[in-house]
C-alpha cells in the first residue's frame, strides 16, 4: 500500500493522514447496512451469505401448487345407486326401493298453492309427490299412490277425484228441499264411514303393539332404530281431520262443487296420512311381532309408496334405515360433494297429479278450507 503523501510545507502534519497510512481497505458494499437490495441485484460480497432471502441472486421460487380437491364422497348405501335425475344448483337426486324419479318442483311452484284440474295441489301436493323428510312424521314415505300402470286402482274411492254421481244436489231440511247444496250420497257416505272406521281401529292396534314392543326390549339408544322411535309422533290430528271432513261431506251444506271437491281431497290426504302411519308401523317392527297387525290389515292390492327427500345430515342418518326397509327413499346430493355415476342419469317423470291450473276449482272462494280445515303434517 503507497504511504500518504507528506503534507504540505510550512503546514503542520495531520495526525489523523498518518494512522491513515496504516489501515488496509477491503471492497464494501453500497447498500447501505440494514437496508434491503433490490430484488435481483447481484450480492457484491460472495464470502458472507445475504442477511434476507430477499437479496438472494437465485431465481424466484415457484407458487405453490393448488391444494388438492375435497375428495368425491360415496352415497352412505350398502349397494351401489341405479336411478338418479339432475335437479338445480348441481344437485341429483338419487332415487333407492323405485323405478320413479321427479323432476325438480322448484322450477314450476309459484308463490302460492293453486289447485289444479284434479283437485289437488299440482307440484306441492303432499300425497302424490317426495316431500323433505320430517322427523316426527318419518311415516309419511309410506302413503300410498295409486301405480301408473293400473287405472282401475286409481278409480278406487280413496285415489279418485269426487264424481258428480256420487253427489246430492239438493238437501232436504225441516222438509223442504234446498238446491245448490252439495253432499255425498249414501252409498259413498257408507263407504267412506267404513274406510275412516277401520282406519281408526288399525291405528289404535299399531300404535299399542308398538308402545307394547318398546317396552318389551327397547332398542340400543345410540341407534337410528331407537331414535325413530322416540321421535315419531302418532296422527291424532289427522284422524280429527278425517273424522271431521267425512261429516261435513254429508252434513255441512257445502254451497259450491269446487268446495266439495276440496274438502273430498282433504279427506283422502287425511285417510292416506292414517294408513302410511299403520304400514310404517308394519316395516318398523319385527316381522314376527308385525304379524298380527299385517294379517288384520289383509291387503289385496298392491299400491306404490310417495317416498321422502333427505338431504345433508338427514341423509347421512336416515338413508340406510329406510333402504333397509324398502321404503322409497331419495338422497338430494351436491355433485361437487358425492359421487354420483354418471350412467345412471336419466330425464325426470312426469308427476303424479295434474300441474295444470283450474279455473274452475281456484276462482271459487273454499269456504271449506277458510272456515274449518287447516293443513296438517
Amino acid at each position: 500500500m503507497d504511504r500518504a503523501p507528506s503534507a504540505p510545507t510550512g503546514t503542520p502534519p495531520n495526525p489523523a493522514a498518518k494512522s491513515l497510512s496504516k489501515l488496509k481497505f477491503s471492497k464494501k458494499s453500497a447498500v447501505p447496512a440494514g437496508a434491503t437490495p433490490t430484488l435481483g441485484q447481484p450480492s457484491v460480497t460472495a464470502s458472507h451469505p445475504p442477511e434476507s432471502p430477499a437479496a438472494s441472486s437465485s431465481p424466484l421460487p415457484p407458487p405453490p401448487p393448488h391444494l388438492p380437491a375435497k375428495p368425491i364422497k360415496p352415497l352412505p348405501l350398502d349397494f351401489p345407486p341405479k336411478l338418479a335425475v339432475r335437479w338445480a344448483d348441481n344437485t341429483a337426486l338419487v332415487a333407492v326401493n323405485t323405478d320413479y324419479a321427479p323432476g325438480d318442483p322448484r322450477d314450476h311452484i309459484r308463490d302460492t298453492t293453486y289447485t289444479s284440474e284434479d283437485g289437488l295441489w299440482g307440484w306441492s301436493e303432499i300425497s302424490r309427490l317426495p316431500q323433505p323428510f320430517n322427523a316426527s312424521a318419518p311415516h309419511l314415505a309410506c302413503m300410498q299412490i295409486p301405480p301408473a300402470d293400473d287405472p282401475e286402482v286409481a278409480q278406487r274411492v280413496e285415489f279418485r277425484e269426487a264424481l258428480p254421481y256420487n253427489v246430492d244436489y239438493s238437501l232436504t231440511v225441516n222438509g223442504r228441499m234446498q238446491s245448490n247444496i252439495f253432499r255425498t250420497g249414501e252409498s259413498l257416505h257408507q263407504m267412506l264411514e267404513q274406510r275412516k272406521t277401520a282406519l281408526v281401529d288399525n291405528m289404535g292396534f299399531a300404535l299399542g303393539m308398538f308402545e307394547d314392543a318398546f317396552r318389551a326390549g327397547a332398542p340400543d339408544k345410540s341407534s337410528i332404530t331407537y331414535r325413530v322411535a322416540c321421535e315419531i309422533k302418532p296422527p291424532h290430528a289427522a284422524v280429527a281431520l278425517m273424522r271431521h271432513s267425512w261429516a261435513m261431506l254429508h252434513w255441512a251444506s257445502i254451497p259450491s262443487f269446487a268446495d266439495f271437491m276440496t274438502c273430498f281431497r282433504v279427506h283422502q290426504r287425511a285417510a292416506h296420512i292414517v294408513s302410511a302411519y299403520i304400514d310404517f308401523i308394519v316395516a318398523f317392527l319385527p316381522a314376527d311381532v308385525s304379524k298380527e297387525l299385517r294379517t288384520r290389515l289383509e291387503r289385496n292390492v298392491k299400491t306404490d309408496r310417495r317416498g321422502v327427500i333427505l338431504s345433508g345430515e338427514d341423509m347421512e342418518i336416515y338413508l340406510r334405515f329406510y333402504a333397509r326397509l324398502g321404503i322409497p327413499v331419495y338422497a338430494l346430493v351436491s355433485l361437487d360433494e358425492y359421487h354420483v355415476p354418471e350412467e345412471i342419469f336419466r330425464k325426470p317423470d312426469a308427476p303424479r297429479c295434474s300441474v295444470v291450473p283450474s279455473i274452475k276449482y281456484s276462482e271459487y272462494p273454499i269456504l271449506v278450507i277458510k272456515r274449518y280445515i287447516t293443513n296438517i303434517p
